[in-house]
């Protein structure tokens, strides 16, 4: 019986406290979600990763342009510059953190942009 309770409350599904160390709940949107190429992209955290019995965590953002790696040097935020119609941008963040001196890093959120043209829209 002790096993069975072990097993349902390590089920995150079930509502039990996350374990130290996990990462959940992270949520990210590109911002402008209509953007065109005069718009600077921006990936904004809409909810947090909850890092249970730890502070200090980061973020890792990753883009890709068309499903091809974008810049490795992009950070949270794409100039309009880099930009062209038609093409699809999607950012990928990664929560991490030190944990007893070991790289720990959480459930990825994901969202993407398609750039229109803004003559177009005109």
């Amino acid at each position: 019986m002790k096993r069975l309770l072990l097993l349902l409350c390590a089920a995150p599904l079930l509502g039990c406290p996350p374990q130290p160390g996990s990462m959940e709940g992270l949520d990210v949107q590109v911002v402008p979600t209509a953007a065109t190429t005069d718009d600077d992209l921006t990936a904004t955290i809409v909810a947090h990763a909850f890092a249970f019995g730890e502070e200090g965590f980061y973020y890792e953002y990753a883009w890709t342009v068309d499903g091809s790696p974008g810049p490795a040097d992009l950070g949270r935020e794409v100039s309009a510059d880099l930009t062209l119609p038609g093409e699809v941008w999607e950012v990928t963040v990664t929560p991490f953190q030190l944990w007893d001196e070991e790289l720990r890093t959480g459930p990825s959120a994901t969202d993407a942009v398609a750039i229109e043209d803004p003559e177009e829209g005109a």
